[in-house]
């Protein structure tokens, strides 16, 4: 079997091949090949006080990475279903456009969510990665508990 890899590569790798990512070889200036060797995005998800928040850290560009997380709040409720309800969570909205970092949407499918999306220099490290995941809950968290109390009311 015939491999791209040089013998001493081979034992180290355990005689496997490597699998390569669609995009990942480019030519630099001189002609030569290179491997793009930025690392594929991690995906995680986790709950905390009842929302499910979803978190995916990617790279932007070699030198930054990039942090999103989003969470399923509730679901807005229809003007027909219940006009209190609606225009407080609308009041609600509006308030939370203050924050630094999280902004609240609403899908076409009237589900609220809670995005966040921050930048590094640099690669995140679990440190900073939990300073994320924490500002984002606290910011985050206040809103969506006023949002479900109110719907949960109706």
């Amino acid at each position: 079997m015939s491999t791209l890899l040089p013998q001493s590569q081979q034992e180290q790798n355990n005689g496997r091949l490597w699998k390569l990512p669609f995009n990942s070889l480019a030519m630099n200036e001189e002609g030569v090949l290179t491997l793009d060797r930025t690392p594929p995005p991690s995906k995680h998800v986790f709950q905390y006080g009842g929302l499910t928040v979803n978190l995916f850290v990617s790279h932007k560009t070699p030198e930054v990475s990039v942090c999103r997380m989003w969470a399923n709040v509730a679901v807005l409720p229809y003007t027909a279903e219940n006009t209190d309800a609606r225009k407080n969570v609308l009041d609600i909205l509006r308030a939370s456009q203050k924050l630094e970092d999280v902004k609240f949407a609403i899908e076409r499918d009237q589900r609220i969510i809670a995005l966040f999306e921050k930048e590094y220099a640099g690669n995140y490290t679990l440190d900073i990665l939990m300073l994320e995941i924490i500002d984002y809950l606290r910011q985050a968290k206040p809103f969506s508990n006023l949002i479900k109390q109110y719907i949960s009311k109706y």
